[in-house]
């Protein structure tokens, strides 16, 4: 085999370095042409934007809110009837919240010029099937006169002692001396259904004496 000595082969590699990059140069030109020339070939790339008409357009739109269903208050009504001192009297169909005596005045065409609203609570509240009653003037007077000629002779459970208490119906000693005590203890009884509290009263006597006792 062939050996080459190292001044010849430092010779022969010194000859072919310049052509090697020579070679390397004439490479690198091409390729610089040949992008060169597809630049000039293909145009820009654009990046487009939105319309700004579009935009625009979608910018001026109104922002819908959603809709909500306005909820009216529902009113509770009541059907009343409303008589005496009144310029219309009849039943009427009221509405609202609250309904007052002088909401069914009202209703029935105001109060006639004899109208007695001294014992009347105009303010009242009232409710469904109520009844609201103006009495004239004088009126009061004679039923107050009426309920004592019908009170007479009838035992007061409030006034009365033992002895006029056992003249009720049902009503003995023991239960007489208990109707003492519990209005002592308790205080006057507000009607003749109140002897429900006293012992020794039920139901069924209770109806024997309210037709003899009054309070």
């Amino acid at each position: 085999m062939a050996q080459v000595g190292y001044g010849t082969a430092r010779k022969r590699l010194g000859l072919r370095a310049p052509k090697a990059v020579a070679a390397a140069g004439i490479a690198a030109l091409a390729a610089l042409g040949i992008v060169g020339a597809l630049r000039l070939q293909s145009p820009p790339l654009q990046i487009a934007s939105a319309s700004p008409s579009l935009d625009a357009h979608i910018a001026d739109e109104p922002v819908l809110e959603p809709a909500h269903a306005v909820e009216e208050p529902l009113l509770s009504s009541c059907v009343v009837h409303v008589d005496g001192a009144v310029k219309s009297p009849g039943v009427y169909t009221l509405s609202g919240d609250i309904v007052r005596v002088c909401d069914a005045v009202d209703a029935a065409g105001g109060l006639a010029d004899d109208a007695d609203t001294a014992s009347v609570n105009l303010a009242q509240p009232i409710s469904d099937g109520s009844k609201v009653h103006i009495p004239l003037v004088g009126e009061r007077d004679a039923e107050l006169e009426s309920f004592g000629d019908a009170t007479s002779g009838l035992v007061n459970i409030n006034s009365a002692d033992a002895e006029a208490l056992m003249e009720l119906p049902g009503v003995g000693e023991q239960t007489a001396r208990a109707i003492l005590e519990s209005r002592e203890n308790l205080g006057p009884f507000s009607s003749v259904d109140d002897l429900l509290r006293v012992n020794g009263i039920g139901e069924k006597k209770l109806e024997k004496i309210k037709p003899y006792a009054c309070v």
